[in-house]
């Protein structure tokens, strides 16, 4: 399939334990367009894989032969980053079904695999991915001299105060802005507003939540909390978060 110029070419990773079926389905999703970064056998490798790179599509087989599953895998995954899901599975059971569901998927590919099929679903996520990356008309406008961004809301220009936020929530690819008075709905991706707007007093401290450190009054372990909103804390971002507080124990 040819690329358009200057078309974003999604990476992708093949978790699957058999190597002759990961190498050939390797072989087909190069000839979609797109970039296969690799394909590895088990549950701990897909992890590191997502540790040191980034990924914007998992095809995940849930019965992996390894310590972790795929379900397991996945929920390890979606801890610390946010890649397209998509199973593969010969499973049909509704318990697999249900279990793999809450780890809130992209897609499933059913075994043996049809090659149009992975195609779709592959063309699918594509289109999903490329809906996530806002255009420069939805973007933020960012205004470093006086630290307030523009937001758009009911087709008005909107000022905040960077002070004034209190956390940013995510949801694939919207985000939400919550100060003390209101909430800002966005429709572009924590990522893409993070690496846009210059946020240095504020913390990740969950692949859903970003802080402002600035109004952190409680927290234990495991949450933070603004008021009656708790958010959870990762261990993935919790060390980090810790140093930043100048937590005195």
């Amino acid at each position: 399939m040819d690329t358009k110029k200057g078309e974003i070419i999604p990476k992708v990773l093949i978790v699957e334990d058999q190597v002759l079926i990961a190498a050939d389905l390797a072989m087909q999703i190069k000839s979609f367009g797109f970039n296969v970064v690799g394909f590895v056998a088990t549950g701990e490798a897909a992890i590191a894989t997502l540790e040191q790179q980034k990924v914007d599509i998992v095809l995940m087989d849930i019965n992996l032969a390894s310590d972790l599953t795929g379900i397991e895998t996945v929920t390890k995954i979606n801890a610390i980053a946010a890649p397209l899901i998509i199973y593969l599975t010969a499973n049909t059971d509704d318990q697999t079904f249900e279990a793999a569901r809450l780890t809130k998927p992209f897609s499933f590919i059913g075994k043996p695999f049809k090659k149009k099929n992975i195609e779709r679903t592959l063309l699918l996520a594509k289109a999903h991915l490329s809906e996530q990356s806002p255009s420069i008309e939805e973007l933020p406008i960012s205004t470093p001299t006086d630290k307030t961004i523009f937001v758009r809301e009911n087709q008005q220009m909107v000022r905040i105060h960077i002070d004034d936020i209190l956390y940013i929530q995510a949801d694939r690819s919207y985000c939400d802005i919550f100060t003390k008075e209101k909430k800002y709905s966005l429709s572009m991706s924590l990522k893409a507003l993070t690496e846009k707007v210059d946020l240095p007093q504020f913390q990740r401290v969950h692949r859903s939540y970003v802080v402002n450190i600035a109004h952190i009054e409680k927290l234990t372990d495991y949450e933070i909390l603004f008021g009656k909103t708790h958010i959870p804390i990762s261990k993935t971002y919790k060390d980090t978060l810790m140093k930043r507080l100048n937590l005195i124990r």
